[in-house]
């Protein structure tokens, strides 16, 4: 399994405090790679400098070993794709120009899209269930359309790494479901920052635990999370029950 992204010891800083610190980690090929963690741990700064929005202030992030910060802002998009955790308040666009955006990286300044890219939108907009919404206005859908719409931008885009901060953030729980399937069986590597540990379990491969800035742990689901971890990280008494092979978590209340 070859590596896709791999980031070196990175640190980031905004005005005089340290938030990231001494970050670590690795997304191979194919592998679906959560972060975890509390509230103010890090998890989106990290994320951020790993999608270019924010540059490190030292470290070295390679993806397919190259450093993303000696490659054009389009080389870069052609390589990965990523979803922010705060979807734009207003887009008027329908949901078949939200989707014709990924394929932007792969276009010259006046380049129109060709058949290939109309069957990628096309493609995109089905495997996420959206394809007969595709002219419906972006603002008029409900919160699982508008992420299933920004996944099908990423899924056009065509890369081999998806980068995700916090995708069923404010989702019921069948669509937190639906958009953690639909990610989990493309089969391209992702990175996803996570907030609930359950679906984090479930459906990682690998799990970056941080804490106070850095990555306090790492490994298979089932290695790391434990009442331990969580009494440690989250200040909460757990007990983890392995379900068919993954640990599930049922929360006991606050540490005295």
């Amino acid at each position: 399994m070859s590596l896709k992204l791999k980031v070196n010891n990175l640190f980031w800083s905004a005005g005089n405090k340290n938030i990231v610190n001494d970050a670590s980690l690795e997304v191979k090929a194919g592998e679906f790679v959560g972060i975890i963690g509390p509230n103010g741990s890090g998890k989106s700064s990290l994320l951020k400098c790993v999608y270019r929005l924010n540059k490190q202030d030292k470290g070295i992030i390679n993806l397919d070993n190259y450093n993303i910060w000696e490659m054009s802002a389009k080389e870069f998009a052609r390589r990965a794709a990523a979803m922010p955790q705060e979807m734009p308040k207003q887009f008027d666009f329908t949901v078949r120009e939200i989707a014709a955006m990924g394929r932007y990286p792969h276009k010259k300044i006046i380049e129109r899209n060709n058949k290939r890219d109309y069957e990628l939108i096309d493609n995109a907009l089905n495997y996420v269930g959206m394809l007969e919404k595709s002219d419906r206005m972006f603002s008029s859908l409900s919160g699982g359309e508008k992420q299933r719409s920004l996944i099908a931008r990423a899924i056009a885009q065509d890369t081999e790494l998806l980068i995700l901060d916090e995708p069923t953030n404010h989702l019921d729980i069948y669509f937190q479901l639906q958009i953690m399937d639909l990610i989990k069986n493309l089969g391209v590597a992702s990175l996803v920052v996570m907030h609930d540990l359950n679906l984090a379990a479930k459906y990682c491969d690998k799990i970056y635990v941080m804490n106070k800035g850095s990555i306090y742990a790492s490994g298979r689901p089932s290695e790391i999370i434990t009442p331990e971890l969580i009494s440690s990280v989250y200040k909460v008494k757990a007990e983890i029950i392995n379900n068919s092979g993954s640990p599930h978590i049922i929360f006991l209340g606050i540490n005295n």
